[in-house]
């Protein structure tokens, strides 16, 4: 009887990495054509949006998206609208103001700069933060 279950549990292990082999690549493929649509998509409504808003404004929709859904694509997706926004939004006055300077590796002050941002705006997902990575990046250029 041992020998019996002991030979299923094998044998659905071995059908289970068969299958995960022949599907795999096929859900990788899929998931990455979604991803690219669902970013030119979300970069294109960010620059249509950006025709008629400022970059503070920008900033503040693609807050409000990540506050009602914490899934990572959101986040993710913010990410593109926001640069498609602020491609063509005007500028905002003191926009850049008290953001600290964009480094590769970011230090412990421009981590507790985000963190403390995104508690003024009441986000406190991870999400915001990246927003706020975005921005340090965006007000380097």
């Amino acid at each position: 009887m041992k020998k019996l279950i002991w030979g299923s549990i094998f044998a659905a292990v071995v059908a289970f990495f068969i299958w995960a082999q022949v599907s795999g690549d096929q859900w990788l493929a899929d998931f990455n054509a979604e991803r690219t649509a669902a970013a030119t998509a979300f970069y294109e409504k960010g620059l249509e949006q950006g025709k008629v808003q400022n970059q503070q404004a920008c900033m503040d929709d693609a807050v409000k998206q990540i506050a009602q859904d914490l899934e990572a694509t959101t986040a993710i997706d913010a990410g593109h609208y926001l640069r498609g926004c602020w491609s063509a939004a005007t500028a905002s006055e003191g926009f850049c103001a008290d953001v600290p300077a964009y480094n590769e590796e970011a230090t412990n002050d421009e981590k507790e700069w985000a963190r403390f941002a995104c508690y003024d705006l009441n986000a406190r997902s991870d999400g915001c933060r990246l927003l706020m990575r975005q921005k340090q990046l965006f007000c380097k250029q």
